[in-house]
């Protein structure tokens, strides 16, 4: 594959710094505020904690006000006889005090799956902020217990869904640190000396985010978090240097 030739101009080396930059800041923020979510709802007082994790639990990173957003978990009975779950979930309404306390029984037929939704909106939000979901799937004869939790940030913006805010930062930033990073490569081809260094290091920053952002937004922020932890330490070390 032939890649594209790009002249080495004040313009381009600018455009290529600042996509990059744009892409690094806009992707840090987005990896906070969704690590920030799903440590707050650890601590949510969980009413019964799972002996396994609830892996199916999907919840929204960020909702806006004037929406209805939903967490969604599946359900399986992977048997060959019917078998009752009971789910009991806890989502907070409107603090950490005052809770909406959910009691749900689903009856599954042999190999059957059922989602099970929530609806949530920003009056849910916990000091204003942060909507907390705790869900419990309770141990049976066959069956260990399973337990999720999940954080959904308020963000003020207007005209946009959580889901159009989270895919327009995520957006952003792939865009700008992929072709933030490709430019600098080609405009600086053959890349060497000073140029390599700092060509290596975008690759890195690069790398690392959005293997932390996948992880995060898919459920593992413990991994995220220890992915973050690594960011910031390549980030104190690269700027030391």
């Amino acid at each position: 594959m032939v890649m594209p030739t790009i002249e080495k101009t004040k313009t381009t080396y600018t455009l290529s710094i600042a996509l990059f930059a744009i892409g690094l800041v806009t992707g840090l923020l987005f990896y906070t505020v969704a690590l920030w979510g799903r440590l707050e709802a650890s601590q949510f007082e969980p009413p019964v904690m799972g002996d396994e994790p609830l892996e199916s639990l999907r919840c929204p990173t960020l909702i806006t006000p004037n929406e209805t957003s939903y967490a969604s978990a599946w359900i399986e009975n992977p048997t060959d006889r019917p078998m009752p779950r009971f789910i009991e979930t806890r989502i907070s309404e409107g603090s950490v005090i005052f809770v909406r306390e959910l009691e749900e029984r689903i009856d599954l037929q042999p190999g059957e799956q059922h989602e099970l939704v929530w609806p949530m909106t920003a009056s849910d939000a916990a000091w204003g902020r942060m909507i907390l979901l705790h869900a419990t799937v309770l141990r049976n004869n066959t069956f260990a217990s399973q337990s999720g939790v999940c954080g959904v940030v308020v963000a003020n913006v207007p005209f946009v869904t959580g889901r159009q805010l989270s895919a327009a930062l995520l957006t952003t930033t792939v865009l700008g640190l992929v072709v933030g990073t490709g430019m600098w490569w080609t405009i600086h081809r053959p890349v060497v000396g000073q140029a390599l260094q700092k060509g290596q290091m975008m690759a890195i920053f690069t790398l690392i985010l959005l293997i932390g952002l996948l992880v995060t937004l898919t459920g593992q922020w413990v991994f995220g978090l220890g992915i973050f932890a690594i960011l910031l330490l390549f980030s104190v070390t690269t700027f030391a240097r």
